[in-house]
């Protein structure tokens, strides 16, 4: 199977497909390697391993509000709770977008907003 974060690190990965420059039309000489001069493969994949732990790590740690005696009332950490997951992804989606800007990373295939249904 090709799924997995462990995969990003391999060169033969579909993520890194849209990055990769045919050697027969390539005229620059850092372009030798296979990649385009912008896009380094082993920091997509430490950005993609780092994101999927630490979205994991948050999520986690937010799902145990409900149990702590943090904030005001159960309702308020039930709330915190219920969104953990979502505010996970969110932050971690901020870091890789906004801290790392120059690091290319595959982002999520969501169909188009509604889809049709046939």
């Amino acid at each position: 199977s090709s799924a997995g974060v462990i995969h990003y690190f391999s060169k033969g990965h579909e993520s890194h497909d849209a990055y990769r420059v045919e050697h027969e039309n390539s005229t620059k000489a850092e372009d030798k390697d296979g990649w385009k001069d912008d896009y380094s493969r082993t920091a997509s994949a430490l950005l993609a391993l780092i994101s999927c732990l630490g979205t994991t790590y948050i999520a986690l740690r937010l799902r145990d509000v409900k149990r702590s005696p943090y904030l005001c009332g159960p309702r308020s950490r039930s709330m915190v709770t219920d969104f953990g997951v979502a505010a996970a992804v969110l932050i971690f989606s901020l870091i890789d977008q906004l801290g790392f800007p120059n690091v290319k990373t595959e982002m999520l295939k969501a169909p188009d907003w509604p889809s049709k249904v046939v």
